[in-house]
């Protein structure tokens, strides 16, 4: 429902032009509200709520088209909202700015600044430039940017920013930088290429600096947009230089072409000039050089080339024509050639159109299109392919008129001018080559017979012969449609000539050069058919008179000449007359022979012949609605040259069947018709034979009647079948296709399409009784089935083909920077074309009948049939009728359930047929339908079909359970219209308003409902709620009445569970019935049917959670000084032994939020804490107290046998080596602990204990995860409760943590990191001390290393709010940091990571003011390390820089060498100052841990590079590309003179820095 209704006012909202804020305001928060309630809700994950796929686009679509009409006061009041959420170091950061991304308005921002943008432009900007190290929402960031600048060019000051975000720009292409053959390159981030162009490009213009970084950004990524540069950066390069041009001349269309509609209107000086449109292009124009012939880039590369040449043509043509005739000349490069063909077709408008700025462009046009011509190459079809695109874009923009004779009538060109007239003398010339080489492919295209027991008939033509076949029939007619009569009477006579007395195969050559013939009637039809018809007529009409009837098959002659005739007849009927006797009586002979290529191309005649004399259609397509044919001493055609169409004057010659014509198609059709429907008539009542060829070939001509004048064949009208009962009329309406009353081609004065109707039934009993295996014809009868319930003037397929094509061509021909405005002729003439074609498809939709049901019918036996092939087809129809006829397949739901019973009667292939008509195509199943009647009559049949083994059945017995499990959404139940919607309803009759006898309001077309019908509408609601609860509940009944039978195959008893597993919904419970059922498939012996039983426990038991009370909690001065992190609003969040709950009276006390986002920035409007235990669900409940659900789970949990066996199956190894924690059975152990507190625990501390003293891995991998849903699931536990559970768990902790195996280090980790999520650190304060216990004890590198895991896991969820332990942790680790164990060392930068990841600095301060920060760490390590920048002695510098490695080196000479040094020195190194060294640079923000923030000036007081270099540190010599990487990727700060003074001492010879620029990335500040 939400779905299609947000698509209904997605509809309403889309042309913006037409409602400003004057005339419409909407609110923002039930939006959001419904956003939230949708998209955010945990009971999604839980299996509570199924929804569409395409919900989330469909509702970020109408929040985009809504927010500009959101009240003024709306920023405000989401900020306030979401404000709370922005933690930089949690999720809710990236839930927080995607809302602000979304909702925030900023299309109208102009008008009031102070109240919109100018509210949160600088907070966001400064918390992304304190979080510069990629965090996730970053996109969503610089999203809400780019519109912002879109929507207010030039309002906004972005200069202190740009260096910061340019360089995230260039950070997001991931580009590969070696330093020492170490790649210290970015990993690349998630930003969109397109946002980022959207942005540059709304910021360029007026005082902005936005250029001049462009052109910088551009200069340092220009080497790899060489050709010779791929990588998989290219694809994001490529596109991003492709973007960027789009909204470049977009950007100039808004400001200098688009009618100016409400919204901002940029001043003059914040526009682009002149002078910024030839700067961009300038910074461009080097890159698009190079991509225009990489292999991956030439595509994008090409529609780079159509923005910047229609912005500066005189910049960009006369190098691509320059390359273009260099690729021409080179033979040995054909993709170099390919490329540049590409690029130049892609400017073809603006190198055809005369400009002021260019006008030597016109002159190469024609040299160029003559020199391409050998691209046309037999041997090399993709070159060929690119060939006929250049011809036929060329030729659709230029006139083919030969008119440098008439030069000296025309005084007034100039000289470009006057020498392009010249070279239009080589047209005729072009055009014989042209066909010459069309004909050397369609020669060399030829279906060989390479196996006598193979026809050439039976052939499939490839993928290559049909793009040869359209390729070249598109571009012969575009150079026709465009060419003057002469050069097409030299075209005609070359084709004529080459066709005459030819004979070709017809499958691929033959049907290659109908293409062509084709072509030439259809631009100039009365010429073309008046020089190729008569011809044609003459071959066929001499074979035939000699006698086909009793050949088995055509010969090759004719077969080549009806595939010839079927396609030149392809014109406007009234050019037909002339030729349609003899047509007819050709057709009269031909319908008699009934061999299978004969039945296809006579019946191609009939279908094009009826079809070319009823439909309406456009004359001709050319660029100019006068042709080209006028006089050329006063028409000059290079005006003509690149013209655009006038969409208010195109001047369609539009053919309209007239009376004449229909008149031939009816008799015709009355003909054909009759002949055949009288043949089968006699057949099925016996009273004549026919073969099966014979039937064929009557079946084929009745379905090629229908497609060809289908458009004049009514529908039949009788009694609409009720599918559905509705309050309003569902009746279907039609559209006027043509002018005055639309002719009715009958039968003998019956309607035509149910005449058919009746014989096709009739035949259909006749065949399945008579000759069931004749499936030919059982296949033909599906086909005219089809085409009578859809076909009503244009087939869908084609339909859809032609619009693919025309968007394509669409987009390469339009003009990107004059709009719509200047789209060409042809294009427009084409798109009125398929306006009206649509319109006919739209006919197709028609009320239901009993014809229909009778056809609906007949389909369910061929569905159903025997043969494979008849089922597929029959099948296929079906399915499309069931979508295409609303509610229809409710008529076919008992016959279906029938089908599935278990009789004798029934076969397999029946069986089959239902289960996949039921499964239907692509997840659109009928089980997935929103109708609770059709899933109650289906879903417990196809729970108990259960009639063989065979694979084809269990194979779609599988994909409709998938199907269901899927693709069920969650159907409605309980309907209800809020009663202030059914006003507002109301008063769309009060609103009537009228302006000069003109209408403002729309009346509703039905009078308005009294209070009675008002009432009995909401009776009738009630009633179908009732109806739809009931059915559910009948529903779940069957369904655990199947399973409890024990009469189910295993595999069916594993369908129904994971269906009732599926229907368990948010908003009925499951009756006790149904979770005994599952409760008790925890211990069944399928592992299947333990998984479903397990995901669907963590659901079932959410069902059955009761509500906890929560109460505000005051916060004093939560107002004042308001900066992200800690401050003393936020004191008591802390975690402090002070404020662990200790008694009673303090656990209950509410002082604690387990949200860890609440309390960093600012608080929400009311900050709720849950209420005290007293208040709160009791826990220690006896059984009378508890439902029958949650009976059925706790008796189950108290069975000693049952706990046994379900630990048992829980710590089973199922994969060895790819099993891992699974959160399915954590939320499960959850949800267990939450509903049923200690008293579960009480059967469980034994089996767990065992759990964790078993070295199994699957065993501790049990343990863990029930661990951790103790931990989260104890969160409501009483004082007493928990006291006891933590008196307990804290020595099982102790000794496990001395247990965990090598295996299972990584699932105890996300145990510990689980349990701790969402908690508030007082609260779980047991946990954390027990893991804060010695991380490091000398064990072994292992145990060691693992501790540091489990305890890192824990921190990392507190994030700000464990300062004080985190400063305990940093002084307990400090000194290990020269551990001698490698793995703990790793690990041990990694967890030191983690601590000095919440130094975080904004403008306002440091965001971790009771967390360690970095220059505390630096302050009390650098000094040890002084002592290291002692240069060293040249001979030990020697002597390791000529050894191999540091192993060479013993102990002895170890001694030796240290003796050498400066005493201190040589004791630091013999200590601990390499290894310290190492473990510092470990220990960085941006390193392994990320971190979001960048990198703070202390950052750079790093050791000197003679320490980073030191000889005798064989084990650092990769430490500065190490280095570089991983500062890389965090951020500086702009430069400045603290930065300068700390780097002062790594400088050069002379003292002398880099000269530093903003946004510069640490490596190229700390490395001389």
């Amino acid at each position: 429902m939400v779905n299609h209704t947000a698509g209904t006012l997605n509809s309403l909202l889309r042309k913006r032009n037409l409602l400003d804020r004057q005339d419409l305001t909407l609110e923002w928060r039930p939006l959001y509200e419904m956003y939230e309630r949708i998209l955010h809700s945990h009971l999604v994950s839980l299996g509570l709520i199924k929804i569409p796929s395409s919900i989330d686009q469909t509702l970020k679509s109408l929040v985009k088209l809504c927010r500009s009409y959101f009240p003024l006061s709306a920023t405000e009041e989401m900020l306030r909202e979401w404000r709370p959420l922005m933690c930089p170091l949690d999720v809710t950061m990236g839930k927080a700015m995607s809302y602000f991304e979304i909702f925030l308005p900023t299309f109208s921002a102009f008008e009031n600044p102070d109240q919109t943008y100018k509210l949160w432009f600088d907070e966001l900007l400064g918390f992304w430039s304190a979080c510069g190290n990629s965090p996730i929402w970053e996109p969503h960031l610089l999203s809400l940017l780019a519109r912002l600048a879109e929507h207010n060019t030039g309002q906004v000051d972005w200069s202190l920013y740009m260096p910061v975000i340019f360089t995230r720009v260039q950070k997001m292409f991931s580009l590969p930088v070696h330093y020492n053959k170490t790649n210290v390159g970015n990993k690349g981030m998630s930003l969109d290429s397109s946002t980022a162009a959207r942005w540059i490009v709304s910021t360029l213009g007026g005082e902005s600096p936005t250029q001049t970084f462009l052109s910088q950004l551009f200069q340092s990524l220009e080497s790899y947009y060489h050709p010779a540069n791929i990588g998989k950066y290219s694809i994001k390069l490529t596109e991003f230089m492709s973007k960027l041009s789009d909204f470049f001349i977009k950007r100039v269309h808004r400001e200098r072409h688009k009618k100016r509609s409400w919204g901002f209107v940029p001043h003059i000086e914040h526009t682009l000039s002149d002078s910024d449109i030839t700067e961009f292009v300038n910074s461009v124009k080097p890159i698009v050089y190079h991509a225009m012939w990489s292999r991956w880039g030439f595509l994008d590369a090409g529609a780079t080339l159509a923005c910047l040449a229609t912005l500066r043509p005189e910049l960009i043509l006369p190098t691509l024509v320059e390359r273009l005739y260099a690729a021409l000349d080179t033979v040995t490069e054909p993709h170099k050639l390919t490329a540049s063909l590409y690029s130049v077709l892609s400017v073809a408008r603006c190198l055809v159109y005369k400009s002021k700025l260019y006008p030597e462009g016109q002159t190469h046009v024609l040299p160029l299109l003559f020199s391409v011509l050998p691209g046309i190459d037999t041997n090399d079809m993709r070159k060929s392919m690119i060939t006929f695109q250049y011809i036929s874009t060329f030729a659709t923009l230029v006139p083919f008129v030969d008119h440098s004779n008439y030069v000296d009538d025309h005084p007034e060109l100039t000289e470009e001018e006057r020498n392009v007239c010249f070279q239009t003398s080589q047209f005729e010339d072009f055009i014989v080559e042209f066909l010459n080489r069309c004909f050397a492919i369609v020669e060399n295209s030829e279906v060989q017979q390479i196996r006598s027991e193979v026809s050439t008939d039976d052939a499939s033509v490839s993928r290559e012969d049909t793009m040869k076949d359209v390729g070249m029939a598109s571009t012969f007619s575009a150079i026709l449609m465009q060419a003057s009569e002469k050069l097409y009477d030299v075209a005609l006579k070359k084709v004529k000539n080459w066709i005459n007395g030819k004979i070709m195969e017809w499958k691929v050559s033959g049907k290659i050069a109908a293409g062509l013939c084709r072509c030439l009637t259809k631009v100039r039809p009365e010429k073309g058919l008046a020089g190729l018809l008569p011809l044609i007529l003459d071959i066929i009409e001499g074979i035939v008179k000699d006698g086909i009837r009793n050949e088995n098959n055509l010969n090759d002659e004719l077969k080549f000449q009806l595939m010839m005739l079927s396609e030149i007849i392809r014109v406007p009927g009234k050019y037909l007359l002339p030729y349609i006797d003899r047509i007819d009586t050709l057709l009269s002979s031909l319908v008699q022979h009934s061999s299978k290529e004969g039945n296809i191309l006579t019946g191609a005649v009939l279908r094009n012949t009826l079809r070319s004399l009823t439909q309406t259609c456009p004359v001709e397509y050319k660029s100019s609605a006068a042709g080209y044919d006028r006089d050329l001493t006063t028409y000059q055609p290079l005006t003509d040259w690149g013209k655009s169409g006038d969409i208010h004057s195109l001047e369609i010659d539009w053919y309209i069947p007239g009376h004449e014509e229909v008149k031939v198609a009816h008799k015709l059709v009355n003909k054909v018709l009759g002949t055949q429907l009288v043949t089968l008539g006699e057949y099925t009542a016996n009273k004549k034979v026919l073969t099966k060829e014979e039937l064929a070939s009557s079946i084929t001509f009745i379905s090629e009647s229908i497609l060809g004048s289908g458009v004049f064949m009514a529908n039949w009208k009788e009694k609409v079948v009720c599918l559905k009962a509705s309050q309003v009329d569902l009746s279907q309406r039609s559209h006027i296709v043509f002018p005055g009353v639309n002719p009715d081609l009958t039968h003998n004065s019956s309607n035509a399409r149910q005449e058919i109707v009746m014989v096709m039934h009739k035949l259909l009993s006749f065949q399945l009784a008579n000759f069931p295996d004749d499936t030919k014809s059982l296949r033909g009868i599906s086909t005219i089935y089809q085409s009578l319930l859809f076909y009503t003037g244009v087939p869908k397929v084609e339909y859809d083909a032609r619009w693919r094509s025309f968007q394509a061509t669409k987009k390469a021909m339009e003009n990107k920077l004059l709009g719509n405005k200047k789209i060409i002729r042809a294009i427009l003439v084409d798109r009125c074309h398929l306006q009206h074609e649509s319109r006919m498809i739209g006919n197709s939709n028609r009320d239901f009948t009993k014809t229909h049901q009778l056809i609906y019918d007949d389909l369910l036996l061929l569905a159903t049939n025997h043969y494979s092939e008849v089922r597929i087809k029959g099948q296929e129809v079906l399915g499309r009728g069931m979508k295409h006829f609303p509610h229809s397949y409710q008529l076919l739901v008992p016959k279906l359930v029938e089908l599935l019973k278990e009789d004798e009667n029934i076969s397999h292939e029946q069986f089959k047929g239902a289960l996949y008509l039921i499964l239907g195509s692509k997840g659109k199943s009928l089980l997935t339908k929103h109708n609770w009647e059709t899933f109650a009559a289906l879903c417990p049949a196809v729970i108990e079909a259960s009639h063989s083994e065979k694979p084809s059945i269990i194979k779609v017995f599988s994909a409709l359970q998938e199907t269901v499990v899927h693709h069920l959404e969650t159907i409605t139940i309980n309907f209800a219209i809020p009663d202030k919607v059914a006003q507002q309803a109301l008063h769309l009759w009060d609103k009537v308003e009228n302006q000069n006898n003109l209408k403002l309001t729309l009346n509703p077309s039905l009078p308005k409902p009294s209070e009675q019908e008002i009432l009995d509408g909401q009776k009738h609601m009630d009633e179908n709620n009732i109806k739809a609860s009931n059915v559910f509940a009948v529903i779940v009944d069957k369904l655990c009445s199947q399973l409890e039978s024990g009469k189910l195959h295993w595999r069916h008893y594993n369908a129904g569970v994971s269906i009732l597993a599926v229907l368990t919904r948010y908003d009925k419970k499951m009756p006790a019935r149904a979770v005994k059922i599952m409760v008790n498939n925890l211990i069944h012996d399928n592992i299947v049917v333990r998984k479903t039983s397990i995901h669907n426990m963590a659901a079932l038991l959410k069902q059955n959670k009761r509500p906890h009370v929560t109460i505000e909690r005051a916060i004093e001065k939560k107002d004042e000084n308001i900066q992200p992190g800690n401050r003393k609003d936020n004191q008591w969040l802390q975690y402090s032994p002070e404020n662990w709950p200790k008694t009673k009276e303090q656990w209950n006390s509410p002082n604690f939020v387990h949200k860890t986002h609440f309390g960093y920035y600012h608080w929400p409007e009311k900050m709720t804490v849950y209420a005290a235990e007293d208040k709160q669900p009791n826990l220690d409940r006896s059984l009378q107290e508890m439902t029958d659900q949650e009976l059925e789970i706790f008796q189950f949990l108290q069975d000693e046998t049952n706990l046994q066996k379900l630990i048992e199956f829980l710590s089973l190894e199922e994969n060895k080596g790819r099993d891992k924690f699974d959160s399915r059975k954590f939320l499960m152990w959850k949800g267990i602990f939450r509903n049923f507190g200690f008293k579960v625990l009480e059967k469980l501390k034994e089996p767990l204990e065992k759990l964790c003293d078993d070295q199994q891995e699957s065993s501790q991998r049990c343990a863990s995860e029930m661990m951790s849903g103790l931990i989260r699931g104890s969160k409501h536990w009483t004082w007493e409760m928990t006291e006891n559970l933590w008196s307990w768990l804290v020595p099982v902790l102790r000794k496990l943590l001395g247990n965990v195996t090598v295996e299972t280090i990584r699932d105890w980790g996300i145990c510990f990191a689980t349990a701790s999520e969402s908690r508030d650190p007082n609260r779980i304060h047991w946990m954390l001390e027990v893991l804060m216990e010695e991380p490091l004890r000398s064990q072994g590198s292992f145990l060691d290393s693992s501790r540091l895991y489990v305890l890192q896991g824990a921190m990392a969820q507190q994030e700000w709010r464990v300062g004080g332990l985190l400063h305990r942790l940093d002084r307990f680790l400090n000194p290990f940091l020269t551990h001698p164990y490698q793995n703990v060392r790793e690990r041990l930068g990694s967890v030191m990571a983690n601590i000095y990841a919440l130094d975080i600095h904004f403008t306002s301060g440091t965001g971790g003011a009771l967390s360690p920060n970095i220059s505390d760490l630096l302050s009390e390590v650098l000094p040890k390390l002084e002592l290291m920048k002692v240069e060293p002695d040249p001979e030990i510098y020697n002597y390791n820089k000529n050894s191999k490695t540091g192993t060479d080196i013993d102990q002895k000479l170890f001694e030796d060498i240290c003796s050498k040094l400066d005493p201190e020195l040589a004791m630091k190194v013999r200590e601990q100052g390499l290894e310290q060294l190492k473990s510092i640079i470990s220990r960085f923000p941006g390193g392994r841990i990320p971190s979001p923030a960048v990198v703070p000036p202390s950052g750079l007081r790093m050791p000197p590079p003679q320490v980073l270099r030191m000889p005798s540190a064989e084990t650092l010599k990769k430490i500065p590309p190490e280095l570089q990487k991983m500062l890389g990727p965090g951020m500086l700060r702009m430069a400045s003179p603290e930065m300068l003074n700390i780097m002062r001492p790594n400088a050069g010879p002379g003292g002398k820095m880099p000269t530093p620029k903003p946004g510069m990335s640490p490596p190229e500040l700390l490395l001389p």
